[in-house]
């Protein structure tokens, strides 16, 4: 933190300054070796005089860089910033200490780091003292998440409502003018196509939100699990064109919850009917090893980038390659997904190659048919 011009009554000799710089290191010790914070000590013009290595790895820079004087607060400070890093020091030198505020610092490799920063003075002359910063992106990505899934929401929202409204319309039309019956059934179905999309979509956010509010408790007991996986397939078969092929070696069964397992399945094939072609088969099956049960559901799509894999099961993430190929989902499917299977003491992971496509697998323990409830 700097103000704008140096204040020569706050600038301090090398001896001075190499004194400053022990003690700091001696009261600060704790923080400046737990690498939790990002700390720097300051005489409050533009020279940072030391930093700890988080302060350092924050923004790209070396204790190389500090000793030679290639690092500066100027240097790291957006210009936007210069009015308001003034009025901090004015408050510091008023208060011996500045309340946490945001800003930002440029990376040695020319990014922006948002960043949380407060600072205290070191003595009663107010001639130097130390900067705390926390790097906040992942907060402000996350907000930005949110702020994107929003939106989202919104016009998923609003999408099958107008469309709703408009078949509704003609319908009343049509009833009105006493159009022929497959005109009437036209938008009937549409109207409940509709229906089902907003169906999907609330019931996603409704036990997001159980879930983050560790609301996701349900009974369990001994299920048939490749029953539960045929009646999903027989039942997205009755809405859907696609060819869903169901393939079960026998009766497999697992402690679970019908309903929660049933919705992990149901996720999983929406998924695969959104990114595979019309054309495509999908492929449901139901296996076992020695100690559990196995459900994959495999697409012949557009396949996940390995770096999309590792965030599929994140909250509000989605795939961004694949927006010219489908309408986004609100990224929260996969992640009710996982939170269901984990819940049963399972695992869900994903294999898939770019322009191939993707297969799931769900892994939940396994037990005999006679296991009591």
């Amino acid at each position: 933190m700097t103000s704008k011009q140096p204040t020569p009554e706050l600038e301090l000799d090398e001896a001075t300054r190499e004194a400053f710089v022990r003690v700091v290191m001696m009261r600060y010790r704790a923080l400046f070796d737990s690498n939790m914070l990002g700390v720097a000590a300051t005489d409050f013009n533009d020279t940072i005089l030391s930093a700890n290595d988080a302060f350092l790895q924050m923004i790209g820079y070396t204790q190389n860089d500090l000793q030679d004087g290639t690092l500066t607060w100027s240097k790291i400070t957006p210009s936007k910033f210069e009015e308001t890093d003034n009025q901090k020091v004015e408050e510091l030198l008023t208060n011996k200490a500045i309340i946490p505020f945001e800003k930002e610092y440029i990376h040695k490799k020319g990014h922006i780091v948002p960043v949380l920063v407060g600072a205290e003075s070191f003595d009663d002359a107010i001639t130097h003292g130390v900067c705390f910063a926390l790097d906040i992106s992942e907060l402000k990505l996350l907000e930005q998440k949110k702020d994107d899934f929003i939106g989202m929401v919104s016009h998923e929202l609003k999408t099958p409502l107008s469309i709703m409204k408009l078949y509704a319309d003609d319908l009343t039309t049509a009833l009105h003018d006493k159009a022929d019956t497959n005109t009437l059934l036209e938008s009937a179905q549409e109207i409940s196509t509709q229906v089902d999309k907003l169906s999907v979509l609330i019931t996603d956010l409704l036990n997001m939100a159980r879930y983050q509010a560790h609301e996701g408790a349900f009974p369990v007991n001994a299920i048939n699990l490749t029953d539960c996986a045929q009646r999903v397939v027989s039942e997205i078969r009755l809405l859907s064109d696609r060819t869903i092929v169901f393939d079960s070696e026998k009766p497999v069964f697992v402690m679970g919850n019908f309903e929660r397992i049933s919705q992990v399945i149901r996720n999983l094939i929406h998924n695969a009917i959104r990114y595979s072609e019309e054309t495509s088969q999908i492929t449901v099956r139901v296996q076992q090893s020695e100690d559990a049960a196995h459900i994959e559901v495999q697409d012949f799509g557009i396949g996940i980038s390995p770096e999309d894999q590792e965030k599929i099961f994140d909250r509000f993430y989605r795939i961004d390659h694949a927006d010219a190929y489908s309408e986004k989902g609100a990224g929260i499917g996969l992640y009710v997904s996982n939170e269901i299977v984990t819940y049963h003491k399972g695992t869900i992971e994903v294999e898939s190659e770019l322009g191939i496509g993707t297969t799931f697998r769900i892994s939940i323990p396994r037990i005999s048919r006679n296991a009591n409830t």
